[in-house]
């Protein structure tokens, strides 16, 4: 009794069509979800650039006390943005830096208005102190720098 079956050929050939069929709805899957994630990051991105364009905060004063291990800064924002989520990196050397978060970290700091921030917990004397708003990270950066047992800001 002869059994037939289906040729090697044509099992190659249907194998060949059926993974070059799979392999054009993926190209096109991928390439629609590819152009709407560039397309939904850029809108984002420019949407982002455009509000921190006008961020910018600067310290008028810093204060380190030793006995009580604490930081307190004195911000401005000086931009025309409104500023909020806060933090002070206070740096031991050009690398060495502790990011904290004070208390008031998400006050709504709007356009000239001032606000003091404390962090507890500096054990080292800091070469030099940064705020920075997380909002615009780039933006919104001002740094003191301690010389003479003062910070020069």
């Amino acid at each position: 009794m002869k059994t037939k079956g289906l040729s090697p050929l044509i099992a190659t050939v249907l194998l060949i069509a059926f993974t070059i069929t799979v392999a054009t709805f993926i190209a096109a899957f991928s390439q629609s979800f590819v152009r709407t994630q560039t397309q939904e990051f850029g809108q984002r991105s420019q949407e982002l650039s455009k509000s921190c364009q006008f961020a910018n905060l600067q310290l008028t004063a810093a204060v380190y006390d030793g006995g009580a291990g604490k930081v307190s800064v004195l911000a401005r924002n000086v931009g025309t943005e409104n500023l909020t989520d806060f933090r002070i990196l206070t740096f031991t050397s050009d690398v060495d830096f502790v990011e904290r978060t004070p208390s008031n970290a998400n006050i709504a700091l709007g356009s000239g208005e001032i606000a003091t921030f404390s962090v507890a917990n500096v054990t080292q004397t800091p070469a030099k102190v940064q705020i920075q708003s997380k909002q615009c990270p780039r933006e919104a950066v001002y740094t003191c720098v301690f010389s003479g047992g003062t910070f020069l800001c």
